[in-house]
Parts: structure tokens; sequence; C-alpha cells
């Protein structure tokens, strides 16, 4: 098996390229000679030394590497120039493939995996993580990014009311930026007194919109009455719309991803289906859940 100072075709500018890291090259076992071209190290160590992009011309087959420990890479036949940035400390083992060498594993053409370079290797991965495609490379990331995310509104989100009003804001929530379309969930409760003009003076209403207080998209109402406190769940059809609901792909009460400020803002407000209510809340003990439900992939925020 050749050294690299005495074969190194592919490298581009070797003489400074082996100034940042080391080549090591072995031969295969007997056992997979037939297969196997041979297995390589590349180890750096850069702490305390500005990072090396080094290029290089691939042979025209497979490598399988594995850096730092973490999860084996094929990388197909490459048409290219390739290039990877070293930094810091590092090392990956490869196995160089003979032509046609990966075609009986791979179980399909090989040109399936020809210029096939879409994963992010510049970051190696933490104990736990996956690899997943971020909507430009497969690179590693945490195997919980879409789940739901929870958060409560507390009382001081809230603020005490006094007079007469069909609808009136009595508290909001700003939701922070998400990396993926979400549906929020909500429920609570609130304590309040007062008398509505309508078919049902006595019962006190709340709903939750999205938006806009008055104009955005009812997510949630609740109703009680004046000894009771009342209770706010999901809710979404109105006697206007009453085939209204959210299903998981209908876009009913969807916040897209990377919203902010208003777009992403919960209007809590007392209301009623009549003419108007004289109202008196106190934001004692009020209480909003909410549920950040995902409903697309993981999004690339807009640049």
């Amino acid at each position: 098996m050749r050294s690299v100072r005495e074969d190194a075709r592919g490298i581009v500018a070797p003489d400074l390229g082996l100034q940042r890291f080391r080549l090591d090259r072995y031969p295969p076992s007997p056992e997979v000679a037939r297969l196997v071209d041979r297995y390589w190290v590349v180890t750096w160590d850069l702490r305390g030394r500005p990072s090396h992009t080094q290029h290089v011309f691939p042979h025209p087959v497979v490598n399988v590497t594995f850096q730092d420990g973490g999860p084996g890479l094929v990388t197909g036949v490459s048409t290219t120039v390739v290039a990877r940035t070293l930094s810091g400390a590092g090392r990956v083992l490869g196995i160089m493939f003979r032509p046609a060498g990966f075609r009986p594993l791979l179980g399909r053409p090989m040109a399936t995996i020809r210029d096939a370079t879409d994963y992010d290797d510049s970051v190696p991965p933490s104990v736990g993580q996956v690899i997943a495609w971020n909507g430009k490379d497969f690179a590693p990331q945490d195997p919980n990014v879409l789940t739901p995310r929870f958060f409560t509104v507390p009382q001081a989100n809230f603020v005490n009311f006094t007079g007469i009003s069909t609808r009136h804001t009595i508290g909001s929530f700003l939701i922070p930026p998400m990396p993926f379309d979400y549906v929020p969930i909500v429920w609570g409760h609130i304590k309040s007194t007062g008398v509505e003009l309508d078919a049902d003076p006595f019962i006190i209403g709340c709903e939750v919109r999205i938006g806009n207080a008055t104009s955005g998209e009812l997510i949630g109402r609740g109703f009680g009455n004046i000894s009771t406190w009342t209770t706010i769940v999901p809710h979404v059809s109105t006697n206007q719309d009453i085939t209204r609901a959210i299903s998981p792909d209908n876009g009913v009460g969807v916040i897209p991803g990377y919203s902010t400020g208003e777009a992403s803002t919960l209007y809590i407000n007392l209301f009623n289906d009549g003419l108007a209510g004289v109202y008196q809340f106190n934001r004692n003990n009020a209480q909003l859940a909410v549920m950040v439900m995902p409903v697309s992939p993981l999004l690339e925020p807009e640049s």
C-alpha cells in the first residue's frame, strides 16, 4: 500500500494540505479485498489555528466514512471537486470500495447515488441525534424538533376590566417563532361576573383568536355564568359556519412557521353573542394553556 507521500493523486495542493492533516492508508483483508480497495484515516488537530478547506478530486468509487464515532455516511461517485473544511480536532475513518464494489451492498444501480454529497458533516452529531433532512442537506438533528411545545399564559398577561362591551380583550400572548407551521391548541379558565343582553343573560362568554382581537381566526371559546368559572376549550366553529373544524391538513387555525408579532399573538376576549354585556373581570387566577402542534416539516427561515 503506497503512502500519501508517494501517491497523492486527487488531493489538491497536497504539500500544503498535509501540513494541516495526516492521511494514513491500510490494505483490506483478503476476505473483502474483492470489494474494498483500502481503508484510510484522516486526522487533524487545528486547535488554536485557522480552519483549513481541502479540495479533492475524488476517485470514481464509493467511500463510506465515519467521523469521530458518528454514523456511517455513504458518498457516491462524484463528478465535481469536493471541498471539506477542517477545524478543531477530529478524525475520519474511510472505506474506499473498488469500482462497482459497492453495487452488491447498494442493491440498485450505482448511478442512483452519483454526486450524492447532500450530507452536512460540518458539525459532528451528538449522542441521541439522528440524521434527517433539514430542507437543504441531511444533517444531525435532535429527534424532537417536531414535537409539540407547551406554554402557559400567566395571570400577569391578563388585564382587569369593568365596563360595557360586546367584545373586550382581557389578555394576550405572543407565541415565539417556531421552525414549522403549527396549530395552537388552547384551554384555560377565567372568572367574570356581569349580565349579557342576549337570550342567556347570565352566561359569561370568552373567546381566543389568532392575529387580531376582532377578526382573527377563532380557536377557543368558553361559557360559564356569574357564579362559576368560565372554562376555555378548543373551538373553531360558529353559528355562521357550523362545519368549520380543524384537521391535520386543512389549514384551519394554522400559524405559519417563523411568524412573529401580531401574526402569532393570541387574544383572549370577553365576548357575547348579543348586543352587549356588562362585565366585571378580575385577573386573579386567570390562566390559559397553549399547546403548539406542528403541522408541517421543519422549515428553513426566510433570508
